[in-house]
């Protein structure tokens, strides 16, 4: 098997690594980088820090990958100023997978419009973000309360 030199090794790991940072999968980063992917396994598996450069790139990746489902979930405007709107089914992937108390699966019919259905998600995910903490102003207060059990 041949090995490669120093330099070409540290070149290849590189790209290897950008590759999985945009996303690619490990044939597709092997391929990016020109390696086979036992290589990259075996550089992996006898090199703690280039394994941890791995898992930070598909990291990386994910984080990258998140955003860009998010932003097609809730609509945006690209930098020419063009409006893409809400992406039903992307709002549905998000939710499904990033908020367990999501339980509705949306898809467009004959008797919902997709802006219906865009209105009712964007309501869905703004609920899912309240905490689930109490309305301070309805709360009594514990030590008025601790006091009058006191007093009997």
């Amino acid at each position: 098997m041949a090995r490669f030199s120093k330099d070409i090794k540290e070149k290849r790991q590189e790209l290897y690594l950008e590759g999985l940072a945009k996303g690619m999968s490990i044939q597709g980063a092997s391929d990016y980088a020109g390696i086979h992917v036992s290589t990259a396994w075996r550089w992996g598996k006898s090199d703690k820090r280039f394994k941890d450069q791995c898992v930070e790139a598909q990291v990386q990746a994910g984080e990258g990958l998140f955003a860009n489902l998010y932003e097609a979930a809730c609509g945006y405007r690209d930098e020419d100023g063009k409006l893409h709107p809400v992406n039903v089914p992307a709002a549905d992937m998000w939710l499904r997978n990033y908020f367990p108390g999501y339980k509705q699966r949306l898809m467009p019919t004959d008797d919902n419009d997709t802006a219906d259905m865009a209105k009712l998600i964007a309501e869905q995910m703004k609920e899912l973000e309240k905490p689930d903490t109490p309305d301070p102003s309805t709360m009594e207060d514990d030590d008025e309360e601790k006091e009058a059990n006191q007093g009997n």
